[in-house]
């Protein structure tokens, strides 16, 4: 599976952890890309969205017991990857864009931290899709979800 499409999937959740008050630093939608333009102008949309990414694996630990693999921790081979890919700047529509990732699969939600697969499927299409799914009706339903791979 090309990885590209969870840095989409990052991208959005992280929108929308923003959006919903999941987290109490919003990096990606305070402007906070002014301060650092300043010192990195070069970088500054990478070292933003890494910085977003860096709060929400954060919260992710503390709501997930023991060292599990989710969204915002991957297994090292896939963050190596995703950390060399180019980023789409542009703001995406964050139920539009999860729910063409999700692509209208079934599954049980619910709040707070739950497992959906084994680490040995991160790399399948229907792992991607529930991850997706997931953060889509947690958004929607106004509940925090915090799906993991065991």
């Amino acid at each position: 599976m090309d990885v590209s499409k969870y840095n989409r999937l990052r991208h959005l959740v992280l929108l929308g952890t923003e959006q919903k008050d999941w987290v109490s630093q919003k990096v990606l939608s305070n402007h906070s890309e002014a301060f650092l333009e300043y010192v990195l102008p070069k970088t500054k949309s990478k070292a933003t969205f890494n910085l977003a990414t860096n709060i929400a694996c954060i919260e992710h630990d503390q709501n997930i017991q023991g060292n599990r693999i989710h969204l915002f921790r991957l297994p090292q081979s896939m963050e190596i990857k995703l950390n060399i890919i180019e980023m789409d700047t542009s703001p995406p529509d964050l139920i539009i864009g999860l729910s063409e990732i999700a692509s209208g699969i079934a599954i049980e939600t619910k709040p707070g931290a739950i497992s959906i697969g084994a680490i040995s499927e991160i790399q399948t299409e229907e792992i991607l899709q529930a991850f997706a799914k997931h953060y889509l009706e947690a958004f929607k339903g106004g509940y925090q979800t915090y799906p993991y791979l065991s």
